[in-house]
């Protein structure tokens, strides 16, 4: 059972950056040159800035038949994630 209180928002930061050399060395030789950096952050915010309480409900038997909470290790969950490309193509 999702209550608000124990949702978050998964937040995607992406910066993308390419650079690109072409040479052109005669008609039938060329390089094209291609360097890239590809820099991702994923980071999770809760939909309330309050501590949301554990619930459980209980089957017949004392057992438990479903909970909800604030998932603290998903909310706490960073992804730093870093991507470099070289790309050099030569055409003859």
């Amino acid at each position: 059972m999702p209550f608000y209180g124990s949702g978050y928002v998964i937040n995607n930061n992406v910066d993308m950056f390419i650079g690109e050399l072409n040479t052109h060395f005669s008609n039938s030789m060329s390089n094209k040159l291609q360097i890239g950096y590809t820099r991702l952050r994923d980071f999770r915010k809760p939909l309330t800035s309050s501590a949301f309480p554990l619930v459980d409900i209980l089957d017949g038997n004392g057992q438990p038949f479903t909970s909800s909470v604030m998932n603290n290790i998903l909310y706490n969950n960073l992804l730093n994630t870093n991507v470099y490309q070289l790309n050099d193509i030569i055409t003859v």
